[in-house]
């Protein structure tokens, strides 16, 4: 299985994580007498906030398996996002807080997190494609440097005007 194609099905594994977590929360809402209170919310909107983080980098894996260009911008975020949750989790679980079960569910994040950087080391190295903000490019167009002027190579079909100016 392709890289990308993990990274399709880890997706769909948060975001139905996601899906699932939302809803439970939703229906639970209601029961809960919430006497914990963080910051003006109580346990219910921590856990429907907790649940739209799941289901958004569902979508964001599903989403950087189709259009890879932007996925790097995804890791570091994630990356660091995943070393606070597992000092967390760690604490939590060596606590009594948390049950390992619901730890062994941040895994799903791991292999996202793996799989997203495999996808964007196999993928074209920038520069290659275009990027936000390119335009075609041509010889003998706008952009050519007078005789009289430092010689430059051409540049790349899909260099930015601005990088050639």
């Amino acid at each position: 299985m392709s890289a990308r194609a993990g990274l399709a099905a880890v997706g769909l594994a948060q975001a139905v994580l996601g899906l699932v977590s939302l809803l439970g929360a939703a229906t639970h809402a209601h029961a809960m007498t919430d006497p914990l209170m963080v910051l003006g919310a109580g346990m219910a909107h921590a856990t429907h906030e907790t649940a739209a983080w799941n289901l958004a980098l569902g979508v964001a894996f599903l989403l950087g398996a189709l259009f890879t260009r932007h996925l790097a911008g995804l890791l570091p975020v994630l990356g660091a996002f995943i070393a606070v949750l597992a000092v967390l989790s760690g604490l939590d679980l060596v606590a009594g807080r948390v049950e390992p079960g619901r730890v062994v569910s941040h895994l799903v994040l791991v292999a996202g997190f793996l799989l997203g950087l495999a996808v964007v080391r196999s993928g074209p190295r920038p520069g290659t494609g275009p990027s936000p903000g390119a335009r075609w490019w041509r010889p003998g167009g706008r952009g050519v440097v007078p005789d009289d002027g430092p010689t430059r190579p051409a540049p790349t079909p899909w260099e930015r005007e601005s990088d050639v100016a």
